[in-house]
């Protein structure tokens, strides 16, 4: 049966060379800190980016409970809560422990990418501008081409357009013979719908917006767009 990683820090060095920790693709930056959290067989899967800086230093010397979307967890929750992810009574920070069962998380890049030496910043927005650097496709080939077999949604963190548009050429792309459109912040691919919310880091603009607004602003269709394509998914 295919399954996810266990919970845990992730032997993973496909994108260095020799035993470096580090590893650079022209102006992004690669550190060797990949870690999955949660269940190995989930029916949901949180997708963020990247580590940022909080979350890459916490790898290094904290629980490794306490690593994943540290100090931004109550607004992951408010976002999963808003689409109809996740009930309002649990706390959030069950998810990321080994005895987890419905949900598990890790990030496109399960190490930490940097860009000209940075961990935020334009880096979503960025990754797509060009070409996506190589780990880019090596991360998604490696653990998002065979998925587990209770996966029914994977929850990607960012409603960037262009973010959107790079991530779904990159999964069409693996699973092409499977993939179609659903809606503008949605596909599906592999029997599994991929959604696109709002990344909860406080660096995010349009969180609030995404959260709160209406469907009649831009921010608010996305979340209701989200929010459809969720409840179908989870029924």
């Amino acid at each position: 049966m295919t399954t996810f990683p266990n919970h845990g820090k992730l032997d993973c060095r496909v994108c260095f060379n020799g035993n470096s920790s580090t590893e650079t693709y022209g102006e992004w930056g690669l550190l060797n800190n990949p870690g999955h959290w949660g269940s190995s067989n989930p029916e949901i899967l949180i997708l963020g980016f990247s580590k940022g800086l909080k979350q890459a230093k916490a790898f290094e010397n904290a629980p490794f409970d306490t690593v994943a979307f540290k100090d931004m967890r109550h607004r992951l929750k408010d976002a999963l809560v808003s689409i109809g992810a996740f009930p309002t009574d649990l706390s959030i920070d069950s998810i990321f422990t080994s005895d987890e069962k419905r949900f598990a998380s890790s990030s496109m890049f399960r190490c930490t990418v940097s860009l000209n030496g940075k961990t935020s910043g334009n880096l979503i927005g960025s990754m797509f501008k060009d070409n996506p650097i190589a780990p880019a496709k090596t991360c998604t080939d490696k653990y998002l081409k065979h998925l587990p077999s209770n996966l029914k949604l994977i929850l990607l963190l960012s409603t960037d357009d262009k973010y959107i548009e790079g991530c779904k050429d990159l999964i069409k792309n693996l699973h092409s013979e499977t993939f179609s459109d659903v809606n503008s912040v949605s596909y599906k691919a592999g029997g599994v719908y991929w959604v696109h919310i709002s990344h909860p880091s406080t660096e995010n603009g349009w969180y609030n917006k995404w959260v709160n607004d209406s469907s009649i602003s831009t921010s608010g269709r996305k979340r209701a767009l989200a929010e459809k394509t969720v409840r179908y998914a989870l029924a």
